[in-house]
């Protein structure tokens, strides 16, 4: 579905609080300016935000899965435990938005700027990070099994800690039984 409408007629329909105004399933809001917004607990599956102005908005609990935000500005945005399973964030700007709590599993952050973002406790299981800028991001406590990390700029060394942890204790536990033996 595509919205045609006045931006401030879009903006009165997506801070309402009532049904129609929260599922936004399959449309196509790309390049619209829906900065500042309360876009709380929406459902926006499979929706598209490419090139989309979200910064500052809150999208808090929002169903995303399979969303697209290529191209997106989400600086300063609440994105607080999202479910964005296979979303795409390619060259995205995430610059100090919050993902606390998030199920991002599968996501594509190709080339994305998440400098200063909060990904604390954050699902991030096979999600893919080419090339994307990772500077003072907060990332204690999350799940990582099975992502790509392939050429990830400005990588913390807390985020290679979280990364090696488990397969060093893997490899630990596995020379223990191999001594008991």
């Amino acid at each position: 579905m595509d919205i045609r409408d006045s931006g401030e007629q879009l903006k009165k329909v997506l801070e309402a609080k009532t049904e129609a105004g929260r599922n936004l399933d399959r449309f196509n809001l790309s390049g619209r300016d829906l900065s500042e917004l309360d876009l709380s607990e929406i459902s926006a599956e499979g929706a598209n935000f490419n090139s989309a102005r979200l910064n500052g908005s809150d999208l808090f609990a929002a169903k995303l899965t399979g969303a697209s935000f290529r191209g997106a500005n989400l600086t300063g945005a609440d994105l607080s435990q999202i479910d964005a399973m296979g979303a795409d964030f390619t060259e995205a700007n995430l610059t100090g938005a919050s993902l606390r709590d998030a199920f991002l599993a599968g996501a594509n952050f190709t080339r994305a700027r998440l400098e200063k973002t909060d990904l604390k406790n954050a699902v991030l299981e096979d999600a893919e990070f080419e090339r994307a800028d990772l500077d003072h991001a907060n990332l204690t406590g999350i799940e990582i099994l099975g992502h790509e990390l392939d050429e990830a700029l400005n990588l913390p060394l807390s985020w290679l800690g979280n990364l090696l942890h488990p397969i060093l204790k893997a490899r630990r536990q596995k020379r223990r039984e191999s001594r008991k033996s």
